[in-house]
C-alpha cells in the first residue's frame, strides 16, 4: 500500500511539484509532536511507574559501547544536506537561502534536543525505539500513528528526490530523446522496489539509522565538504583556519569509524539475538 502511494509522487522531477505533500507531512508531524509531549508533560509530575520510571541516570549507567550509536542517529536528523542544492535551486530569491536555511537548522536543533531530553526525563529506561509505543493503547493513538505513517509516505519523495536527480543525469538520455520517459519510469520503479524490500528485511531500524549516519551522512556532511572546501580556497586559509578544519575532518573520519563499526557489531547482536 505504502509502495504504491509513494510510487505516483517519486515520478515528479520538480520540488515545487511536492510543496503540499511536504506541508500535509510537517503539519501532521507538527501535531505528534505535540500530543507527545502533551503526554510527557502531564505524566513528568506524576510519581514513577513501570512505563514511566523517571529513571533517566539510566543512560549513564548503560554499556558505553552503545553511546556511540547516538552519534550516529544524531547526525541521521540531517540527511536533509543532500536537499540543500536542489532546494537553493528551486528558491525564486536566492539571497534569502542562506538565512532560511540557518534558522531552520537552528530550530530543528533545539526541537530535537528539547523532545529527547522530555522523553528521556519521562518515560527514562522504558524509552520504546518509537516514542509513539509509550502512549497509551487506545483509537486516538492508533490513528495518530497511521497520520504519521502516511506523513512518511508523502515525504519520503523528496528524501529520495537528489538520489533521482544523480540518476537522470548519470543514466538518462537528454529530455526530448526517445526512451526518455521509460527509464525515467524504470529508475523510480526499481528505486522504490528496493528500498520496500530493505525496509521489509532489516531487523531493528534504530542500528540502520546509526549505521547510515556513521558511514554516509559523515562524509556528506562533514568530511567532504571540509575537504572541497579546503581544496578550493587554499591559498586564502590561515594556519589557524586550515588547521581547525584538519581537525575536524580527522575527529569526524575517526568517529564516523567508530559509529559505523559499533553499529554494525549491535546490528548484527540483533539479528543472532532474534
Amino acid at each position: 500500500m505504502a509502495l504504491a502511494l509513494v510510487f505516483p509522487l517519486v515520478l515528479f522531477r520538480d520540488l515545487r511539484s511536492l510543496r503540499w505533500t511536504s506541508f500535509f507531512g510537517c503539519v501532521v508531524t507538527a501535531v505528534a509532536v505535540g500530543v507527545v509531549v502533551a503526554y510527557e508533560s502531564a505524566r513528568l509530575n506524576e510519581y514513577p511507574t513501570p512505563e514511566t520510571p523517571k529513571d533517566p541516570e539510566y543512560y549513564f549507567n548503560s554499556d558505553i559501547l552503545h553511546w556511540p550509536r547516538f552519534f550516529g542517529i544524531a547526525v541521521f536528523a540531517i540527511e536533509g544536506i543532500t536537499l540543500i542544492l536542489p532546494l537553493e535551486q528551486a528558491m525564486s530569491n536566492k539571497e534569502k537561502f542562506l538565512p532560511t536555511m540557518y534558522g531552520a537548522m537552528g530550530c530543528v536543533t533545539l526541537l530535537l534536543m528539547g523532545f529527547g531530553i522530555m522523553g528521556s526525563l519521562t518515560f527514562g529506561s522504558a524509552t520504546k525505539n518509537m516514542v509513539t509505543e509509550n502512549l497509551p493503547d487506545n483509537v486516538y493513538v492508533t490513528i495518530l500513528n497511521f497520520l504519521l505513517l502516511l506523513a512518511l509516505v508523502v515525504t519520503f519523495p523528496i528524501q529520495l528526490f537528489p538520489v533521482t536527480q544523480l540518476l537522470d543525469g548519470c543514466l538518462l538520455p537528454p529530455p526530448a530523446s526517445p526512451g526518455n520517459y521509460e527509464l525515467h519510469f524504470s529508475i523510480r520503479a526499481l528505486l522504490c522496489v528496493l528500498i520496500a524490500h530493505l525496509a521489509w528485511l532489516l531487523p531493528n531500524f534504530g542500528d540502520i539509522l546509526a549505521v547510515v549516519g556513521g558511514l554516509s551522512l559523515y562524509g556528506i556532511g562533514v568530511i567532504f565538504p571540509c575537504i572541497i572546501y579546503m581544496n578550493t580556497f587554499k591559498g586564502g586559509l590561515g594556519f589557524a583556519s586550515l588547521a581547525g578544519l584538519i581537525l575536524l575532518v580527522a575527529h569526524s573520519l575517526a568517529l564516523s569509524i567508530l559509529v559505523t563499526t559499533t553499529s554494525i557489531w549491535d546490528l548484527a547482536e540483533n539479528k543472532l539475538g532474534s
